[in-house]
């Protein structure tokens, strides 16, 4: 019989997820229900500066409009974090509203409790990051109650709008830093196929196939969760069949919402189990060598899932089956996927230099992640043989 240890789900203060409706009318009319007067926008540049997205946005909320953050760096780097603490404090907004990925929501995460904290610089950041123990284990970020809520419109499938960890990269040690706070949950997100489809294809389907780890690392959890069980295998069905639709015709935007949906299901184990090292050395490929969250994803997944199955052979057994029943193995399963929708597998194609693995390898061990893979990597020589099977692109 499948048993589960003792524990406890903690669910996110987030009021709502809307779903297949337009961006901008609905952003108007959320800013509208919550009275909000000065609604401060962050936005990617190009969606802000090479398409109508975000001019549709602001021209819905009309005088709530108070302005509008574009200087988003990938990653969120500090610098970038301080720049709209500054726009914060200038603004003093009564509603934030992000529109993009990953980055631009991590950075308003960050942002918001960086101003809350009245931190001025990247040492008064640095020092309310999250606290990581030797297990993994994070102990939550130290600030007081943000100024205003946070709402977003995400165009990418990182499904950092449902975390309750953000991120920024320490520019001195090449870092990502993690920041943990109940706050971080977007309290609304708001799913519009058709505004994805101004998302570059191969960010759209290589951050699906991030969506995808977060149910993979949820369901070959250390510690696993019967409900994020149930949501992230069901997430693996939306996902494998949405991405695969998408991949063969972009302007589906049937397949685009059930991508959508899959996120937000594959979503529910984030911070609510422990991941492992596909995350956790992800991070560090993005932070020592800019790959982006999606494609650290496609490299890592499945040589991480061919290393954890063996001391999990039921859980594997769930992903293929709900992945592809006639793969051999979880692994291959993902790296199937992976290939058929023409997404880079090996560090190589992802332009990860040999002279930075060693680099990558080191940081990544006091990564909370890659500390709580279930199979332990304990060296740096450990991380550097995971990472050399991931350069051949090749799984049994």
């Amino acid at each position: 019989m499948l048993q589960y240890e003792a524990g406890a789900y903690e669910y996110s203060d987030q009021k709502a997820v809307i779903h297949g409706r337009p961006a901008a009318e609905t952003v108007a009319a959320e800013a509208a229900r919550r009275d909000a007067r000065r609604v401060l926008v962050v936005a990617s540049r190009s969606l802000s500066r090479q398409t109508d997205a975000i001019r549709s946005i602001v021209a819905a909320l009309g005088p709530r409009h108070a302005g509008t953050f574009d200087d988003v760096v990938a990653h969120s780097p500090l610098s970038c974090v301080l720049d709209l603490v500054g726009r914060i404090r200038a603004l003093d907004p009564d509603l934030i509203l992000s529109v993009g990925g990953g980055s631009v929501i991590d950075l308003v995460k960050v942002a918001r409790i960086a101003d809350a904290a009245g931190a001025g610089d990247g040492p008064a950041v640095l020092a309310i990051r999250a606290g990581v123990d030797e297990s993994g284990t994070m102990a939550p970020s130290p600030h007081p109650a943000p100024r205003c809520p946070h709402i977003t419109v995400p165009t990418t499938m990182s499904g950092a709008e449902f975390g309750s960890v953000g991120a920024s990269v320490d520019p001195e040690t090449h870092t990502k830093v993690a920041f943990l706070s109940r706050s971080f949950p977007a309290e609304t997100v708001i799913y519009d196929p058709a505004i994805t489809l101004l998302t570059p294809e191969w960010l759209w389907l290589s951050t699906g196939i991030r969506a995808v780890d977060h149910a993979v690392e949820g369901i070959m959890s250390r510690a696993p969760s019967a409900y994020v069980d149930g949501l992230a295998l069901h997430a693996l069905r939306l996902l494998g069949d949405g991405l695969k639709a998408v991949s063969a015709r972009p302007d589906d935007l049937a397949a685009r919402a059930t991508c959508q949906l899959g996120v937000w299901l594959a979503s529910s184990g984030i911070m609510k189990v422990s991941y492992g090292a596909s995350h956790g050395i992800g991070h560090q490929l993005g932070a020592v060598a800019g790959v982006p969250h999606g494609h650290t994803s496609c490299v890592m997944l499945p040589h991480v899932v061919a290393l954890n199955s063996p001391s999990m052979p039921e859980r594997a057994e769930w992903v293929r089956m709900a992945l592809d029943p006639a793969a051999p193995s979880a692994a291959r399963a993902l790296h199937d996927l992976i290939a058929g929708l023409g997404l880079p597998r090996t560090l190589d194609a992802v332009s990860v230099p040999r002279d930075a693995w060693q680099r990558i390898a080191e940081s990544a061990l006091a990564n909370p992640w890659v500390r709580s893979n279930p199979v332990p990597l304990r060296t740096a020589d450990d991380v550097l043989a995971l990472l050399g099977q991931a350069n051949t692109g090749q799984v049994d």
